[in-house]
């Protein structure tokens, strides 16, 4: 990838190394009601946040030197100019989608830094800094949103059951005399799946377009009772996806990624 802006000489090369996770937080603020449903207010999708943190890496007698460029990245930040602290990024590789798989690179993003980490060497003469990058809107998209998805592949470990509510009564003497039980028992489940690229960009579409509403799932292989042996066992289900965490890629193929779901009641 390249980068360009106010304060930066011409397009500057960049390097980074593939350690980066995007972060995508959509506008969503989950709630549990008294009935055990789980609802959201959302503020839009000009308030979903996309944040990555890059690893800039080279070295000091490079054509496009490491320390000229976060002297440019500085002199962007410092600059007096409607367009200070604005990088603007082209030429993103296939392996280089920062920000997530299903944001549209071709014509180029513009980003802001909100945060630059210290330098670190790596060799005598290579260094490399942490930068902080927030997608700036609008945003484009690659890919479609699905009206039902599935996951082939999850991790061992799953947690999968009911969040029972009765609530007990204990009076004087540690007797208990009587229990108030909702009954709503909202299922919970928390897994890690490894998902295929064009996979991960349906699912990530999905949720974007879905927002709070449920989401058909028809399967998650392996799974036999998501929600405890009290619920049925039988897919597809309609899931709230509250919490989607993105931990990295898995070879060139694959992104992984951990999910918090709970049942649509």
């Amino acid at each position: 990838m390249r980068i360009s802006g106010q304060g930066i000489t011409g397009y500057k090369t960049v390097h980074i190394k593939n350690d980066f996770v995007p972060t995508t937080t959509l506008s969503l603020s989950w709630a549990q009601t008294a009935s055990g449903s789980w609802v959201a207010s959302d503020r839009g999708v000009t308030n979903d946040v996309y944040k990555t943190v890059l690893t800039v890496y080279g070295r000091e007698i490079d054509t496009n030197p490491i320390n000229t460029i976060l002297s440019d990245i500085f002199s962007n930040r410092v600059v007096t100019h409607a367009d200070a602290n604005k990088i603007f990024i082209d030429w993103v590789a296939d392996d280089e989608k920062i920000f997530g798989c299903d944001v549209d690179y071709s014509t180029g993003i513009w980003v802001k830094v909100v945060d630059i980490g210290p330098r670190e060497q790596s060799t005598f003469r290579a260094w490399s800094v942490k930068l902080t990058l927030i997608l700036l809107h609008p945003v484009t998209f690659t890919g479609t949103h699905a009206g039902a998805i599935q996951f082939n592949h999850i991790d061992v470990g799953y947690t999968g059951d009911s969040e029972y509510t009765f609530n007990q009564t204990e009076i004087l003497g540690g007797t208990i005399p009587y229990t108030t039980d909702q009954r709503s028992d909202s299922g919970i489940l928390n897994f890690t799946a490894t998902v295929r690229i064009a996979d991960m960009v349906t699912f990530r579409r999905t949720l974007a377009y879905q927002r709070s509403a449920a989401i058909t799932t028809t399967v998650l292989k392996g799974v036999s009772y998501p929600f405890g042996p009290n619920r049925s066992n039988t897919w597809p289900k309609n899931l709230k996806y509250i919490q989607v965490k993105e931990t990295g890629t898995f070879g060139q193929l694959f992104h992984r990624v951990q999910i918090k779901a709970v049942e649509d009641l």
